[in-house]
């Protein structure tokens, strides 16, 4: 059994911290013996059947960006018959966060806490409520959090389900969840399916579902019995469609409000016709469409981080999708020397993308038989790069998304009728029929979040504050029946009145408060 009365730090040092600790174990665990190690900032102190274990680690001089490594210090009494327990339990407690870290990460998104609602921030208003929230484990996302407690939001009352991607930092942020106290779980884009490939079609597994039911009930439960108001906000519209098909008729009334953050889970809701609820709908508000330019560049630099080795200049690329953020993909690829083509199917957009300079087509295989791209960018988040489609490339081609939306449908097709090489922390590369070779770069995950934190956190402030803002309007005004499905003008109405975009620019010195 091993315990631990402190500790703060990261997984930095940890074979060496591992190896060390045995070491010392083995040569003292009989015997009462105190010994220091200054190299390596040990202390051990032996007493009869255990062994008490200090780290200190002082934190190295580096750029904010690498602030997984950082002040480590641990007191642990170790049982000496629980030794293999060690390796496992240190590797846990390694991962989370440091008060100190934490104040680092903060400065990441200064100005949050002074465009929340002072009177939300006064009254408390989450502190009757349950919240289960789904999205990247982002540092973004865990700044949120810290707000959400000052609005009177209790850890036990918090449910945290991760999308489970490859996000940065999601080990670190998702194990000082569990060390607050959240109930932290994953339900992946992956964990639905459609048989007939499109997201009207699309469902959650069986098995994912019982498992759900079991991981949320008891919260329901206890909100019932102690008149708790339940809030679900969602990426992907997979959390909402699930909570309601599994808890939607015995507990709607104390459902105080659901709110979808993308476009990919519009879609999923919209599909649903059967769905006779208000979805707050936060991912065609005005300041969600302001965040785009911040989004679709993330997502450029990051293609060029993963294929530097192709050279973008006078290569052609196709995007599929020219709404807010294909635009901006275009517009970023074209600045870098590329002859960007635009598939869209919506005729105000044919007439943007061809006021802008993009030649466009409806037809995604002609574009790419015709002008055999080097890159295709998926900017719909629905069904857009399938497997019939996808199939036609005539030369070797990259994939880029930035919604697994977009092409996971197609994963089952081509893993029956091609060769899969998959490259962990690059992409999942099919060798064709015809011989070409289709790199899906980053397993199908949004770019910008495969193995990084995403968008600019201070750049996305705005929009980290109307995810707050629009969770205690549900609380406080819930349950929500504007209308039958999303609703995009309650949205903008809820933060118009917190003047989120104006208190904003106030505090970041842009604009002057008259």
């Amino acid at each position: 059994m091993i315990t631990h009365n402190q500790f703060y730090g990261s997984d930095n040092y940890f074979a060496r911290v591992i190896l060390s600790v045995k070491e010392w174990m083995e040569a003292f665990a009989k015997q009462p013996v105190s010994k220091k190690d200054d190299k390596n900032s040990l202390s051990f102190v032996s007493c009869e059947n255990n062994i008490r274990v200090i780290f200190q680690f002082l934190p190295p001089q580096r750029f904010l960006e690498y602030y997984q490594t950082g002040l480590k210090r641990m007191e642990v009494i170790v049982d000496t018959e629980g030794v293999e327990e060690l390796h496992t339990y240190v590797e846990t407690m390694s991962k989370v966060f440091s008060p100190e870290e934490e104040k680092k990460l903060y400065e990441y998104t200064p100005l949050l806490s002074k465009m929340v609602s002072e009177e939300y921030v006064r009254d408390q208003v989450l502190s009757n409520a349950i919240v289960i929230f789904r999205e990247h484990s982002l540092i973004s996302v865990f700044n949120v959090f810290k707000e959400l407690f000052k609005l009177g939001l209790k850890p036990e009352n918090t449910v945290y389900y991760s999308k489970g991607d490859r996000c940065k930092n999601i080990y670190r942020i998702e194990e000082s969840f569990k060390a607050l106290g959240i109930g932290v779980f994953v339900l992946s884009p992956f964990e639905s399916v459609s048989p007939t490939g499109k997201t009207e079609d699309e469902t959650i597994l069986p098995e994912s579902a019982d498992r759900v039911f079991n991981e949320l009930n008891p919260y329901f439960v206890r909100a019932r019995k102690e008149n708790k108001k339940v809030i679900v906000f969602d990426d992907g519209g997979l959390m909402i469609t699930t909570v309601i098909d599994l808890f939607g008729a015995k507990y709607g009334d104390i459902t105080s409000g659901f709110i979808e953050t993308t476009k990919g889970g519009m879609h999923a809701i919209n599909a649903r016709q059967d769905l006779d609820i208000t979805v707050v709908n936060l991912a065609d508000s005005e300041i969600k469409n302001l965040m785009s330019p911040v989004i679709g560049h993330s997502i450029t630099n990051r293609i060029y981080e993963l294929i530097p080795q192709i050279g973008l200049q006078s290569q052609i690329a196709v995007v599929v999708g020219y709404g807010a953020l294909g635009k901006v993909i275009a517009k970023d690829l074209r600045n870098h020397g590329m002859a960007v083509y635009v598939c869209d199917i919506e005729p105000y957009r044919v007439f943007e993308s061809l006021s802008d300079g993009f030649p466009v087509s409806k037809d995604l295989v002609y574009l790419l038989k015709e002008f055999k791209p080097v890159l295709v960018v998926g900017c719909t988040g629905l069904d857009a790069l399938t497997y019939d489609n996808l199939s036609k490339i005539e030369r070797d081609t990259y994939i880029a998304t930035v919604s697994s939306n977009e092409i996971k449908q197609s994963y089952h097709k081509f893993d029956e009728s091609s060769e899969l090489n998959f490259i962990d922390n690059f992409a999942r590369i099919y060798k064709l029929s015809n011989g070409k070779t289709l790199t899906i770069l980053g397993n199908g995950a949004s770019l910008n979040l495969y193995n990084g934190e995403g968008a600019t956190h201070s750049d996305y402030q705005p929009f980290l504050a109307a995810m707050i803002e629009t969770i205690c309007y549900c609380a406080v005004n819930g349950p929500i029946h504007t209308k039958r499905g999303l609703d995009t003008e309650i949205a903008n109405k809820i933060l118009k009145k917190a003047n989120t975009l104006k208190k904003y620019l106030v505090t970041s010195g842009v604009l002057l408060d008259s």
